[in-house]
């Protein structure tokens, strides 16, 4: 058995280090950052929600990124994972639904919404995950 790691301990090069989890066990609940693909977001595996970050940011703007992209599924706190549902549900209130993959109906609210959610989005305090556990990683 492979000993536990944190994000924080992790580099790009280290995916021998935990486990791949086939992309078919994974359903991306909803994306949090993009760029040319997903970067980061909520993902379910085995019935439990995990945080999804995208491995090698560096490879961003390169062809290969787009096609085949890894990720690390982190572990997260019932705290943090509360904390990121409740922006979710903001962003999607005040914004759009267009990166939720929850059910949600569609929804694009108008411009003059979009601040309810910015305003208090760019106030919070960053969260930090470098000390939550990695159970693994998936490719795209």
């Amino acid at each position: 058995m492979r000993p536990k790691k944190t994000l924080g301990e992790l580099t790009p090069g280290d995916l021998s280090e935990v486990v791949e989890i086939p992309a078919t066990a994974v359903r991306v609940l909803w994306v949090d950052d993009y760029y040319d693909g997903p970067l980061s977001g909520i993902a379910e595996w085995e019935g439990q929600r995990f945080r999804f970050e995208m491995t090698d940011r560096s490879t961003l703007g390169h062809e290969e990124a787009v096609s085949h992209r890894r990720y690390w599924l982190i572990a997260l706190t019932p705290e943090q994972l509360g904390e990121e549902e409740k922006w979710q549900k903001l962003f999607c209130a005040h914004v759009w639904t267009g990166f939720d993959y929850t059910g949600r109906p569609e929804h694009r609210a108008p411009e003059s919404e979009h601040a309810k959610f910015y305003e208090l989005y760019a106030a919070r305090a960053e969260p930090d995950y470098s000390g939550n556990q990695v159970v693994g990683w998936f490719q795209t």
